[in-house]
């Protein structure tokens, strides 16, 4: 999963139709680790896929368990200064993926509010995010 921000400290999101609660979510841009794939090799590649942005400083967050009772882990990073691809979305067939970006305060507001999925990220990222407002980043 990453937390990604535009030059302009603008976060990128993918917003998406999800099946179950039947309604739009922003969501962290991630996926899959292919085997052999290094940690920062996929979260490169799953943000451009997803978002169509290329990642510029990419700092490594953290590792979670996804649920207690599950064995599936969520990696973490924060990518700074991404900016778009030349190739653009490479979606999967059954993606539908609107790119957005929006404020940091407004990343927190969407989170909190259960707008958005994947808040551990934001968690992770919640001093480095503050540093980056204040102009200390």
């Amino acid at each position: 999963m990453v937390v990604a921000l535009t030059p302009e400290h603008q976060a990128i999101i993918a917003r998406q139709f999800r099946c179950g609660p039947e309604q739009i979510f922003d969501e962290l841009p991630g996926g899959t680790v292919d085997p052999n794939e290094a940690l920062e090799e996929a979260a490169r590649r799953e943000l451009r896929e997803e978002t169509g942005y290329d990642a510029g400083e990419l700092i490594f967050l953290g590792t979670m368990y996804k649920h207690a009772w599950m064995d599936t882990k969520s990696h973490y990073f924060l990518a700074k200064n991404c900016t778009p691809s030349e190739a653009g979305q490479q979606l999967d067939d059954n993606e539908a993926v609107e790119v957005c970006t929006i404020s940091i305060d407004q990343l927190f507001k969407n989170g909190k509010s259960g707008k958005m999925t994947d808040t551990e990220g934001l968690f992770l990222a919640y001093e480095q995010l503050k540093d980056i407002q204040r102009g200390e980043q």
